[in-house]
């Protein structure tokens, strides 16, 4: 009769199967500041919004999770996604993120859910991919692949939480939820 493996032997033949660790990202001091002054050098009338106090939090210490950057038009969410958090990753931990808009998301998709630092802009605008009759929706395979695999994704949208749910499906809505940090802009276009 075989001897029941211990539970410690089971998880050592199993680890290749486990995800690997998340990735943390923290400014331990003046995180505040340092975004304040790259918004600064993007956009000289730079002013610090409300909903920036979370982002900066999130800066502060992540927990191994992305940022969901959602909500109304002009408000600075492709500024922070796509440029600012790229950098701070650069500057502070020698990182780089994998950067396109949701519209090129189907053509590179395969190599962008092979990545595990990924900003998205504009999410919800694009549609399901039909390449020979095969379906493929981008956007729930990114949020499914980031849950399994612990990646970071930073994303912008126009589309609040029940939008996005409308669109991709509440399983979607619960990824985003599960495996990033959401914050809401609300209020008036700072675009002139």
């Amino acid at each position: 009769m075989k001897t029941p493996q211990s539970l410690s032997q089971i998880m050592q033949k199993s680890e290749k199967y486990l995800p690997p660790e998340p990735v943390n990202f923290q400014i331990r001091e003046n995180a505040r500041k340092i975004f304040s002054n790259l918004f600064k050098e993007l956009i000289p009338d730079f002013k610090y919004l409300p909903e920036y106090e979370q982002v900066t939090n999130w800066l502060e210490n992540n927990k191994g999770k992305g940022l969901a950057l959602i909500g109304a038009n002009g408000r600075g969410k492709t500024i922070i996604g796509r440029l600012i958090i790229p950098v701070l990753f650069v500057i502070n931990h020698q990182k780089h993120f994998t950067r396109v808009n949701a519209q090129e998301m189907n053509e590179n998709l395969d190599d962008i859910l092979r990545r595990r630092l990924i900003t998205i802009d504009d999410i919800g605008v694009e549609d399901q991919r039909v390449v020979y009759g095969e379906r493929r929706w981008a956007f729930p395979e990114v949020m499914d692949n980031a849950e399994k695999n612990r990646n970071i994704i930073v994303f912008t949208s126009n589309l609040d939480a029940p939008a996005i749910e409308k669109k991709y499906g509440l399983r979607t809505r619960e990824r985003v939820r599960a495996v990033c940090k959401v914050v809401v802009f609300k209020g008036e276009s700072l675009r002139v």
